[in-house]
């Protein structure tokens, strides 16, 4: 099968068929009553009698057999038609924009071409890869969906012609239902194997809407999760999932506990955080307004939630939002949800025109400060840009599956704080289709320069607040305010316009703050209303050398607490954040 051969194909000519199968086959129903009439009385006996009876169970076995033929038969080539029906838009689409944009596609070898010059701008090249990478992604699960089409109804035909259908009917009503349940699968195709965004939204369009609907009530995990598939469905099908996987996490608790507790040491702690977590979520899919529970993975270390306000199918704006260092669901999701309806009620004030919508990204393990008391520098804690490394190819997933889900792209803004500025910046690295990447209290980018960002020209924002000191340390590379195409945007009070000051590490996202409505206007696109900051970057030599022995500081209290017995090392644990500071 290839673009040509799908091309060729004619769902009309299917349709007339089943059509002709359907009349046919009530025309055969329509010969009950005849069936019943010729039937031998009871009271006559005898050879004759039993002859009669005997010729007349075969004449309505055949006329069973038959009918349930016919209603698989119309019933295969009807799912045939609409599979391929469904394939030919899928593929007509991805050809529609390959033209507009200048692809070509090969119709024998499928292969998608750029026929464009080479653009000198390396974002611009990025974003025709990733378009090229989309179509061909279109074309490859509309062939598939058609391919998968053929063999279904391939199937069931064989079966006809073998005769090995079994219905075990015995009116000619009940064989209709009989061979039509015969030749209709759960669902015809399951979804593509470690595939892209691209592909994943393919493939749901290549289903049914009665195939969606079934999808998201009985196999809900093969979408949860899945980048590409339309928000409402991975909504409706975590939603599905939740009352389940808390079960299991309840009774996995359980049997923990019936073990000694050296086998289950710490383990079931980590079960009831996630527990608790998941109660957060009920909690906060209670609230008014519109939620969409878009991710839900009990399988890693920390509980990981995709959490949303608004619709991120239909919002003209959405912002996604990571945090950073003991960020987690059961401690902090339900304040950041807060601040999240607050930044979308600064959306509406700016810009009451356009819907928006906000997510908040907690699908990947955020470092706590058990991992940095456990091994300051191991791959768990915060010193350590190892969980961020790990998450950034997750969260460009995530950006690319909202383009790939949509007919539409939004205006499409990823934010990141603190340690979770560091993870958006290093998930830029990849084409996600992003029109804006703002950072707040970041220590890092994770580049050394913005070059290596797939981010639009003036679209990359830093905002820094007073005595910050993790902003100002550049742990894990140039803090941003240095970095050269990277805008500053200001946390300052400014009294005329109602926007209150912000200091320190954790109040970007206060209400009514300088740095709330500078978030919102990236995130509307209101450039005109940004406000820049005035003040100089506050480093001083005695931070750079602090920054510069942090490594063998942390070091020598890690030693010193290895060397305590037990009975001082909680008054020593407590003394470690006055001793870094």
């Amino acid at each position: 099968m290839n673009v040509a051969g799908l091309l060729a194909w004619r769902a009309e000519l299917l349709e007339e068929s089943v059509t002709g199968l359907v009349v046919s086959g009530r025309r055969l129903v329509d010969l009950q009553d005849e069936i019943d009439l010729g039937a031998v009385p009871p009271d006559w006996v005898g050879g004759d009698a039993e002859a009669a009876r005997h010729n007349h169970g075969l004449l309505v076995g055949e006329l069973v057999d038959l009918v349930a033929e016919v209603s698989a038969a119309s019933r295969a080539l009807a799912q045939a038609a609409d599979s391929i029906a469904r394939a030919r838009g899928v593929l007509d689409d991805a050809l529609q924009v390959a033209a507009h944009s200048g692809f070509m596609v090969d119709s024998r070898s499928n292969a998608v071409r750029d026929v464009r010059p080479p653009s000198e701008d390396p974002h611009q090249r990025a974003d025709r890869d990733r378009l090229r990478t989309e179509i061909a992604d279109h074309v490859e699960q509309s062939l598939r969906t058609a391919r998968h089409a053929d063999l279904e109804v391939a199937v069931v035909l064989d079966q006809l012609l073998r005769g090995t259908f079994d219905v075990g009917a015995r009116r000619l009503q009940d064989a209709v239902t009989a061979g039509a349940d015969l030749a209709t699968r759960p669902i015809r195709l399951p979804p593509p194997v470690s595939a892209g965004p691209g592909d994943q939204f393919a493939w749901w369009q290549g289903l049914t809407g009665e195939e969606q609907q079934r999808v998201v009530d009985d196999f809900p995990g093969w979408v949860g999760n899945v980048d590409g598939v339309p928000a409402w469905a991975r909504d409706a099908a975590n939603r599905n999932r939740l009352p389940d996987l808390r079960a299991a996490l309840v009774a996995e608790v359980v049997r923990l506990s019936r073990r000694p507790f050296g086998l289950r040491e710490g383990r079931i702690d980590g079960l009831l955080k996630k527990i608790s977590g998941l109660d957060r979520v009920l909690a906060a899919l209670r609230r008014p307004g519109t939620r969409q529970l878009l991710a839900l993975d009990a399988n890693s270390r920390e509980l990981h939630v995709v959490l949303a306000q608004g619709d991120v199918d239909t919002a003209d704006n959405v912002t996604v939002l990571t945090h950073g260092f003991t960020s987690s669901v059961d401690d902090t999701l339900l304040r950041a949800d807060d601040e999240m309806t607050h930044l979308r009620d600064r959306a509406d004030a700016l810009d009451p025109a356009t819907t928006h919508a906000t997510v908040l990204w907690m699908g990947y393990d955020a470092p706590q400060i058990d991992g940095l008391l456990a091994d300051p520098f191991g791959s768990e804690s915060v010193l350590s840009d190892d969980l961020a490394r790990a998450a950034a190819p997750g969260l460009a997933a995530y950006l690319n599956g909202i383009d790939a889900s949509r007919g539409e792209d939004p205006h499409l803004t990823n934010a990141g704080h603190s340690y979770g500025g560091l993870t958006a910046g290093l998930s830029a690295q990849d084409s996600t289709g992003l029109d804006e990447l703002v950072v707040l209290g970041a220590p890092s980018l994770g580049v050394d320069d913005v070059g290596d960002l797939d981010v639009p020209a003036g679209h990359l924002y830093s905002v820094e607040a007073d005595h910050d000191l993790v902003a100002d340390s550049g742990f894990f590379g140039p803090d941003p305010t240095h970095l050269e195409g990277v805008r500053q945007l200001d946390t300052a009070a400014h009294d005329d316009l109602g926007l209150g000051e912000v200091t320190g590490h954790t109040s970007y996202f206060t209400d009514a703050s300088t740095s709330q409505h500078n978030l919102a206007a990236v995130a509307t696109g209101q450039h005109d209303l940004l406000i820049d900051t005035t003040r100089e970057p506050e480093v001083t030599d005695e931070l750079r050398h602090l920054l510069q022995h942090g490594q063998d500081l942390v070091g020598e209290v890690d030693a010193t607490l290895a060397g305590l017995g037990d009975r001082m090392r909680d008054e020593a644990l407590d003394l470690l954040p006055r001793r870094w500071r």
